[in-house]
């Protein structure tokens, strides 16, 4: 897998936990709620019973893919340390973990914009790259 796409992963993970979270708030107001949804008769009695259930089995599913999500996060910090030069691992950590832009990565590491995109991240990509060769093998 090339170095970039594997630290993209980070990136994306971020916004599937939120989407989990979003959905947890949803199911906790579903299984509280006590109103009818329009065209419905009378609810039935194990629907409204059902409901603590059905949430806690959700809510252990969402938890579970948190869970996972974060493993994958960690490992891709846990190589981002071993990366030797500082420079490189903070640019690394600020845009594909901490999600910052390349703007505000390059500000962070002290460098310009255009030798942070240019000079730094493809030395970083390098760095991580063949970290990852290591892991795998």
């Amino acid at each position: 897998m090339e170095a970039k796409q594997w630290l993209l992963r980070a990136r994306r993970i971020e916004a599937r936990i939120e989407q989990l979270d979003a959905a947890r708030a949803g199911a906790w107001e579903h299984a509280t709620s006590t109103t009818q949804r329009v065209g419905q008769e009378g609810g039935s009695r194990s629907e409204v019973s059902r409901k603590p259930e059905v949430y806690g089995e959700l809510v252990s599913s969402i938890d579970a893919e948190i869970l996972r999500l974060r493993s994958v996060k960690a490992e891709i910090v846990d190589a981002i340390s071993q990366v030797q030069d500082n420079v490189l691992a903070s640019l690394l950590m600020a845009y594909y973990v901490n999600g910052k832009t390349w703007e505000q990565t390059a500000v962070e590491i002290g460098y310009s914009y255009s030798r942070t995109v240019h000079d730094k991240h493809p030395q970083a990509l390098s760095a991580i790259e063949t970290i990852i060769q290591h892991r795998t093998k």
